[in-house]
């Protein structure tokens, strides 16, 4: 259930969210903004959930993009994955005030590979790099503690009509899981094991096409990931899920007008 929904302030239209992770590690998701000039700020957050600093953590030229936001070394905080139009793959790894401790390249890919995701799908305390190409391969970029590439398998291949929507440990065994969209509203998980590579892939069930995932999180405190669902009408649901990543209930959490746009 929803146990309050504070404002935490006005931002102008030139500024759009690029992420959401605990950028100074202080156990609080914080938000990471960019602006049409380049300039990267964040909003840390305290405890009250509040914006307690805004500080700018640099700029960035038009040709880099953010791919996502991970704990790309494993020290305990997130950082922030880039890519240029030329393919070069950067991280920008964070100190504990939020700023930029170090910013090494971790490689370059073609233009037919796109980031999907970023998410410790290995259970090793370190966020990876989810892939896929335009023919549907699906491979990892699995990350050391020294935030480089220790190994890029591939774990399998998907047709078009399916789309990653979202990652989360959904049965607890600490490990990032991945869900697939089908386009005929089938759900499937590819549940993954500790060396990266899909364990089982169950369907969870099928939803309507006017309903869109908004985001992945463990929204009942049971150390599982949820999946919390948006119609065209502004009805807002959870599936809660079990420890087979299995649906146990569907509740709807409220309603939202059109005008506002989860972030994440």
């Amino acid at each position: 259930m929803i146990l309050g929904a504070p404002n935490l302030g006005n931002i102008s239209s030139e500024w759009t969210v690029q992420g959401i992770g605990d950028l100074n590690g202080d156990g609080t998701s914080d938000i990471l903004w960019r602006d049409a000039a380049g300039h990267i700020n964040e909003w840390l957050l305290g405890p009250d959930g509040r914006v307690a600093l805004a500080p700018n953590i640099g700029t960035i030229g038009s040709d880099w993009s953010v791919q996502g936001v991970g704990d790309l070394n494993g020290d305990g905080q997130s950082d922030i994955l880039w890519r240029d139009r030329s393919g070069n793959i950067n991280a920008w790894n964070l100190d504990r005030t939020g700023h930029v401790a170090d910013a090494p390249n971790l490689g370059k890919v073609g233009t037919e590979w796109t980031v999907k995701d970023v998410a410790d799908v290995n259970g090793d305390g370190v966020s990876d790099i989810l892939w896929q190409d335009t023919a549907g391969h699906v491979n990892e970029w699995l990350l050391g503690k020294d935030g480089r590439v220790s190994s890029a398998p591939n774990i399998g291949v998907v047709g078009p009509e399916w789309t990653l929507i979202g990652t989360g440990d959904f049965n607890g065994d600490g490990t990032s899981d991945l869900l697939w969209r089908h386009t005929a509203g089938y759900i499937n998980e590819w549940l993954m094991g500790t060396n990266g590579r899909v364990a089982s892939s169950p369907n969870i069930g099928a939803i309507a096409a006017d309903w869109s995932l908004m985001s992945t999180g463990d929204y009942n405190g049971d150390g599982r990931s949820d999946l919390m669902w948006r119609d065209t009408s502004g009805h807002v649901n959870e599936w809660l899920l079990n420890s087979n990543g299995q649906v146990a209930s569907a509740p709807n959490v409220g309603t939202i007008g059109g005008n506002w746009a989860s972030v994440s």
